[in-house]
């Protein structure tokens, strides 16, 4: 799935998904969470945020949200941060923005 996302947002920027895979809808989910948590002094990078607050958010049961965090932290996406807690890197904060730039119309 993360191949998939990644040449959807790197090889093809022009490419507009008709819908967000649950894996997608995390990520925005996260993105969304983590900038409501920020404050003026911190990065987006900086944020600690709760993953199954974000799988509560995007209605994913918590078994997926294990396996969803699973796949972005190999991925590079996110960093785990203690037990529930995860955090964006650089290349995961990069991909929500993109995801939610190129946003389905309708």
């Amino acid at each position: 799935m993360l191949t998939r996302l990644a040449k959807m947002v790197y090889n093809s920027p022009n490419m507009k998904p008709k819908s967000y895979t649950r894996e997608e809808k995390y990520l925005i989910e996260a993105h969304v969470m983590a900038e409501e948590r920020l404050s003026s002094d911190e990065e987006l990078t900086d944020v600690e945020i709760n993953r199954y607050d974000v799988g509560l958010r995007a209605r994913i049961n918590p078994k997926g949200v294990d396996s969803i965090v699973a796949q972005m932290v190999r991925g590079n996406l996110l960093r785990k941060r203690g037990e529930e807690n995860v955090q964006f890197t650089r290349t995961g904060r990069e991909v929500a923005l993109e995801l939610i730039k190129n946003a389905p119309k309708g």
